[in-house]
Order: structure tokens, then sequence, then C-alpha cells
């Protein structure tokens, strides 16, 4: 009736009970009216007897503090009812997201308990949301406010760079096995000659793969310039997180090569000029550290000639010996590569003679001496009359290796206008030339009767002075 407000009843049977109570009204001349009933109250009768009462209040102050990447504890404040335990449970919230092909995740992508407050097995760049349950026997509390949990990814290691060219480079790296992501994110830094500014800028971004080896080109990069490389992980979380910074490679690329615009020989030195890239580009922000200009001759006595230049002058002055074939090259130097440029082939003309003189003239012949300079395979002599005459033939040239050659079978008291030759390569040099003058026939004798009589002088004074000491030996005694 309206006034009773207890109800006994004997229960028998162990197990999970709910009661609820509702009023009746049947006042009036309608039919009789129910009302709702109320929210009841749970509790568990169990087989010896025991009681145990529903649980209405949800577990407060519920914290996650990771231990590991893959480890971490649940802590939560006391509860002000009686209960005889605690259910953890996790779900990822990141498992799902990606495609089946690009999923890394294989724990907790549907929600699982556990009565242990420490959760394992967890994945480094998920994201897990966390709830507590109070139980009583089979009974549980509300469930706690859910614990967002973000667990930093592990980053790449062994980052490398490859060169391909001085515009492009291949970056590799690897990743853990054990790890979930979305994406790499590729960054560079390097001074901008355009903004003249330096900073990070995402490059590229590439979706995550099962593959724990990634690589990527990178075109479009200044020559000769210093670079930064960095690439990071971000994860399917929310917000995403990144990790890691420290994951760089610095590289300086390579130079371009420069290219030879002119060659110009005079005076036994080489001046050479070059072009390097566009035609007004700055090299004060590059790495570019010199200029090497090299030239290799085939037959000189060292071969090889070089000098070194500063990057911000683009020319240069090699002496080089004469008549020889060089192959000249330009090449641009930083402090890790080089490049060089297409190689120039240079024949430079033999130089004439020097310092040509004609010594011990006779009535027949003449000997010439003179001096070499540069690269010279051999030297023509040629001797033709200063005045013509029928007696006085045109000579043939003669070929000598030496510096000094006896010319013979000239005419007496005749003179001659010789010229030396200087070949290299089977170019010939500009001639050097002498003036010859042979000495007459009488002249010759008279010469030949004067050394006659010389030597009967020196004869007669000789025995002369055998004479004197003879007698003078003869006083003595």
């Amino acid at each position: 009736d309206e006034n009773t407000h207890e109800f006994f009843t004997e229960l028998s049977e162990p197990g999970t009970y709910r009661a609820r109570v509702s009023t009746l009204s049947s006042s009036g001349d309608c039919e009789a009216r129910e009302s709702g009933a109320d929210a009841g109250v749970s509790f568990y009768l169990g087989p010896d007897g025991e009681l145990l009462e529903e649980l209405r209040e949800r577990p407060r102050g519920v914290s996650v503090r990771l231990l590991d990447s893959s480890t971490a504890a649940v802590s939560w404040a006391p509860s002000a009812e009686r209960h005889n335990g605690s259910l953890v449970s996790v779900v990822s919230a990141t498992c799902l997201k990606p495609s089946l092909s690009q999923r890394m995740e294989n724990t907790y992508c549907s929600e699982e308990n556990s009565t242990s407050d420490i959760i394992s097995s967890l994945t480094p760049g998920a994201q897990y949301r966390v709830v507590v349950y109070h139980t009583n026997g089979p009974l549980i509390s509300p469930p706690s406010e859910p614990v967002i949990i973000d667990i930093e990814p592990t980053g790449v290691r062994e980052l490398a760079v490859y060169p391909l060219s001085p515009t492009a480079v291949i970056l590799s790296w690897q990743r853990p096995y054990h790890v979930a992501f979305r994406k790499y994110v590729l960054q560079t830094f390097f001074f901008n000659p355009v903004t003249l500014a330096s900073e990070w800028t995402t490059y590229y971004e590439i979706a995550a793969t099962a593959s724990v080896i990634a690589s990527v080109r990178v075109t479009d990069l200044l020559p000769a310039w210093y670079y930064n490389f960095r690439v990071s992980m971000a994860t399917w979380g929310e917000p995403p997180l990144s990790c890691c910074d420290s994951s760089t490679v610095s590289f300086v690329t390579a130079p371009e090569a420069p290219h030879i615009s002119s060659v110009d020989y005079a005076h036994g030195v080489l001046s050479v000029r070059w072009t390097y890239g566009e035609l007004f580009i700055d090299l004060s922000h590059s790495r570019m550290l010199h200029w090497q200009v090299v030239a290799v001759g085939r037959k000189g006595p060292e071969r090889s000639y070089s000098v070194d230049v500063t990057r911000s002058v683009m020319r240069a002055s090699l002496p080089l010996p004469p008549g020889d074939i060089y192959n000249l090259t330009v090449t641009a130097c930083t402090e890790r590569s080089r490049n060089t440029s297409t190689p120039n082939i240079i024949k430079l003309e033999p130089a004439p003679p020097r310092s040509l003189y004609a010594v011990n003239a006779t009535h027949s012949s003449a000997t010439l001496l003179w001096s070499e300079e540069g690269v010279v395979d051999y030297y023509q002599v040629l001797c033709r009359p200063c005045k013509a005459s029928k007696e006085l033939k045109v000579r043939q040239p003669l070929t000598s290796t030496s510096h000094v050659l006896t010319v013979s079978g000239l005419m007496p008291s005749s003179t001659y206008n010789c010229s030396v030759t200087s070949f290299s390569y089977s170019t010939p040099s500009r001639p050097a030339h002498v003036t010859v003058t042979t000495v007459g026939e009488r002249l010759v004798a008279a010469i030949s009767a004067l050394a006659v009589l010389s030597v009967l002088l020196v004869s007669l004074l000789l025995l002369f002075l055998l004479v004197l000491r003879k007698k003078h030996l003869q006083m003595s005694r």
C-alpha cells in the first residue's frame, strides 16, 4: 500500500540482481496508472551469501606514466566506495587509421581489458585511449574519464647521402621494425641566395610503408653548396607527433664542370679563361675553394704543369715550353669533391733555336752551334750562298738531333746564309739565321807555311838551348 516503504524477499540463488521500484495510482475514474521505474539498484549475491553492492562512483585522478617506449604504468586516486578490484581498458586510436598495407600495429587494435596497472606491448608512434573501471565481483563502476597517451616514434637511423650529380643526391635511411607512423618528412637547410636567409624547409613527404629501408632522390640543388638534410617521422595521432630532429646529415654538393672559353699563347706563357655555371653566378657563399689549371704535355721533361687560382678569378697564366702538345683542363675544387672541364688539346709551335753561332770556319767547312728552347724532335740546317753563282750550288738541307753540326763541302772565300729550323710533331719553327764566311786557299797555304816555319823556329830554339846547356856543364867542370 501507499504506506509501505520496505520490501522483503528471500533469495536463494547466487547471481546478480537488479531491484526497481515503481508507483501505481488508481484514484479517480481513470484506469490504474504506473509511474516510470527509478534507476534501481544492482547487487551481487555470492554462493556463500556475501552481498556485493553496485558501484556508482567512477574512478578519478587517472594518470598514465610511460616507463619506456613500449610500457606504461596506470594509477588513480583512492575511491570512497568499497570495491575489490579494478579493470584497465586500452584501445589504440591509430591502429585502424592506415590502410591494411600500411598498418604497423598488431596490438590493442580492439579494446583489451586487464586487471594489471602495467600496460605492455605498446608500439612507439601510436596513440592509445585508456579507461579505468572499478569492480565489485562482476559489478563494474562507470568508466573513468579517458586518458589519451601519445608515444613518440623512434625516428630513422643510418641516414646517408649518395651523390648523383652536382645538383642531385640520393638520401637513404632505415627505421626500426617496431614503430607506427604516418609519413616521413624530408627537410633541407641551406643558405638561399635569393632570400639571403637559412631556414629549414620541407622538401618532400613520403607515405609510410612496411619496408624498413627507404630512399628518395633530391634534385634542383645548388652546386658546391652546403646542405643539411633531416628526415623525421610524423604519427597518425591528433595532433601528430614528430621525431627526431637529431636525424640529420650534412653534405657539400659537387661543383659543376667549368668550360674553357679562350686560350692564348705568347712569349712562353699560356693564358686561359673559363666560365662556370650561369653567366653572373655569385660564388661568395658557395663551398668552392679554388680552381686548378693543369696542362699535361706528351714529351716535355716535366710533362705536367699546374697552377691554383682563387675562386673569384676565372683566368690563369701558365708558363709552358713551346713545341709540345698539351692536354689542358680546369678543375673546380671543394673540400670534398671536384669536377673537371672537358679537356682542350693545344698544340704549341716549336720555338726557333737560340744563340746561333758559326765557329771553326775553314776554306770548305764551318761548325754551327746553338741552344734549344722547348720540345724539339730534330733540327734542319740549310746553307745558301749569299751571291748567286754557277760554281756555288744550292745545298740540300741537313738534319741533326744535336745542338752542333759541321757543314762541309763549302767553297773557299765564300759567304753563306745558314738557317737552323726546329721541328716538333712535323711542325717547323721560324728559322734562325747566321752568316758563315769561308777562308781562301792562298790564305790557307800561307797559314800552313807560317805554321811550318813556326815549328822549325821552335825546333832551332830548342837545339840552341841544348848546346848552351852542354857548354855550361863543360865549363863548370
